[in-house]
Order: C-alpha cells, then sequence, then structure tokens
C-alpha cells in the first residue's frame, strides 16, 4: 500500500514538473519571437538603373509587407514585401510608361514583385544580410540583400541596397535586351521605419 502511495505521488510530481517545464518553454519561446512590424509612410523602396550613361532613380508608390524581425531574433525573423509593379515612378511619364509595358515589367500580366527570406546572418554592429527569393516578372532567383538595422523604442529602423541583373528576370525584351542604352545591373535601395 505504502509502494502504491509512494508511485502515485512519484506520479504527481512528474506531471507538475512537465506542466511547469512545459510552460517556461512555452513562454519562452514566445519571448524570443520576432515582432512584426508596421512600416510608416515615411518607408520607401527604390532603385536606380542607368540610362545612356546617366543614373536614373526611381520608386515604387505601392507595396505592402510582412516584416517580422529583430536583430536577437534571427531565427525567427521573416521577411515578406510584395511590389505592385504598375506603381513605378521615376518622374517621367513616357518613360515609366515603357517600364511598365510589356518590354519591361509587363505590368498588366505579372503586376507583383516579391521578395521573401527567412534567413538571416549577421556581418557586423547592426549590419545583417536577408538570404531570399525575389520573383520578378514570373521568375524567381536567389538574392541576398545586406542591411543595417536597429530597434530603438519599440522602432524598427532598417535600410539597404543590393544590385541584380535585370535580364536575369527578363526585364527588357526585343530592342530592349542590349544592354547599350539601358544598363543591365540594377540597384535596388529601401529605407523602412516600422511601428509595433
Amino acid at each position: 500500500m505504502e509502494t502504491s502511495s509512494m508511485k502515485m505521488t512519484l506520479r504527481l510530481l512528474a506531471s507538475v514538473l512537465f506542466i511547469i517545464l512545459a510552460i517556461a518553454f512555452i513562454g519562452r519561446s514566445h519571448a524570443q519571437a520576432a515582432p512584426l512590424w508596421t512600416l510608416t509612410d515615411d518607408s520607401s523602396v527604390g532603385f536606380t538603373a542607368e540610362q545612356s550613361g546617366a543614373p536614373v532613380p526611381g520608386k515604387f508608390e505601392e507595396f505592402s509587407s510582412e516584416i517580422k524581425f529583430h536583430p536577437d531574433q534571427l531565427d525567427s525573423s521573416s521577411i515578406r514585401v510584395v511590389i505592385q509593379t504598375g506603381s513605378v515612378n521615376t518622374e517621367d511619364n513616357s518613360r515609366d510608361g515603357t517600364i511598365r509595358s510589356g518590354s519591361f515589367f509587363d505590368s498588366d500580366s505579372h503586376p507583383e514583385a516579391t521578395f521573401e527570406a527567412s534567413s538571416f546572418e549577421k556581418t557586423g554592429d547592426d549590419q545583417f544580410v536577408a538570404k531570399g527569393t525575389l520573383n520578378l516578372r514570373g521568375t524567381s532567383n536567389p538574392l541576398e540583400l545586406p542591411f543595417t538595422a536597429s530597434v530603438e523604442n519599440g522602432v524598427l529602423k532598417a535600410s539597404g541596397s543590393t544590385t541584380l541583373e535585370r535580364l536575369d528576370y527578363g526585364v527588357g525584351i526585343g530592342e530592349w535586351a542590349s544592354t547599350a542604352v539601358v544598363s543591365n545591373t540594377v540597384e535596388i535601395n529601401f529605407d523602412i521605419i516600422g511601428n509595433q
């Protein structure tokens, strides 16, 4: 009888200990989850191309994002940015029309460009690299995006840039496949501010 009672007591203690450990683990996992940020209107996504040897800066007026990030919680961080290619703005209506056309973005058939990443590497103080995939004009390629980021007083500030080859995504067909006028290399840049 005493042995049976002791076994029941041990089982009860083991169950309580298991519950305590489970609660502690869940709380710890929750605490380590990277926060989700809502971008402010001051955030921007842009690019710089080169036409006839001169830089041509532009930006996208419409984009959405789901950014979960914290410098100390890279394992649970992720980025998904969706850009409306038809919202391109280089402050030249004729040029913007050409960029939206089937010769470049083909915005009617491919209205969205998407960058997604869930792998991050810290390369220095407030310096990181997001390793993900860019889908543009129906073509997906790996893309590494170096950036700086900091979180202070519940505000995320991040900026970065990288280069890509437009022809790798079929951006520029027909006469525009030539790099004599428009360079193949395009710089992509962003500057964001996020609140929780």
